[in-house]
């Protein structure tokens, strides 16, 4: 398949190799899905760790290799947006 697929396999390693490098405990791929799926719902309430959630979640997204602009994509939300959660709260 690595002969046939060489662009697929490439990106597969990359994405490893990124989440690697992160330092970050990767939930399992259907934990993520699950927490995508509640932000893209909208099912988080106003609780004080709703924007760290958000966070953790699109940094999970990032060390898997996910980019910003896919990351919004997928949980119904702006690249902006995407950046604002991610800016360092000061």
């Amino acid at each position: 398949l690595a002969s046939i697929f060489p662009s697929l396999f490439k990106r597969i390693a990359v994405k490893k190799q990124i989440a690697g490098f992160s330092g970050i405990d990767l939930l399992d791929i259907e934990e993520l899905e699950k927490q995508i799926e509640t932000m893209r719902t909208g099912q988080f309430s106003n609780k004080p760790e709703t924007p760290k959630a958000k966070k953790h979640l699109i940094e999970q997204l990032i060390a898997r290799g996910y980019r910003r602009g896919e990351i919004a994509e997928r949980l119904g939300i702006s690249r902006k947006t995407v950046y604002n959660i991610l800016k360092p709260q000061t």
